[in-house]
């Protein structure tokens, strides 16, 4: 089975300096071959970092983290859903979601006094990677298409 990784970085379109550990990332919905394709990932981290735009979160399911080195995606979680879909886990690659055409959902929440505020962010940039070290970004329209989106909502 191939390793499957991502890395995004979600800016936040809130004051966030109390609350800078408080993030939950709770998987994904892509539409890919008129499919809709969920996602997750057995472990991520987050981290806070700042340039000329200001504050921004940099995710990531590959690297040193506290508890964690890599962390691939959960293939367990969807597996009925994936054969329901007629793939199967080895499908499921970071070739396969970059090809996505439309983000239905990118469930990422910044915890507010313990309420989810879930359009405090938008996207700037999703990539995928795999064991090979190759990777697959996002088209940077598909992502503003998702944040417009976000916001017609709220």
């Amino acid at each position: 089975m191939k390793e499957v990784y991502m890395e995004a970085i979600i800016r936040p379109t809130k004051d966030f300096d109390e609350i800078r550990d408080d993030f939950s990332f709770n998987g994904g919905i892509f539409c890919i071959n008129e499919k809709y394709i969920p996602f997750d990932f057995e472990g991520w981290r987050a981290n806070i970092f700042e340039d000329k735009n200001g504050q921004y979160i940099q995710m990531r399911t590959k690297g040193a983290g506290l508890f964690f080195d890599v962390c691939n995606i959960d293939y367990e979680v969807y597996k009925d859903g994936y054969k329901a879909l007629g793939l199967e886990n080895k499908d499921i690659t970071a070739e396969f979601l970059a090809a996505a055409e439309k983000i239905l959902k990118y469930d990422f929440h910044i915890e507010k006094e313990f309420e989810m505020e879930c359009n405090d962010y938008t996207l700037e940039s999703v990539a995928f990677s795999n064991e090979l070290g190759n990777e697959y970004s996002l088209p940077p329209k598909m992502i503003a298409d998702f944040n417009q989106n976000l916001l017609k909502q709220y």
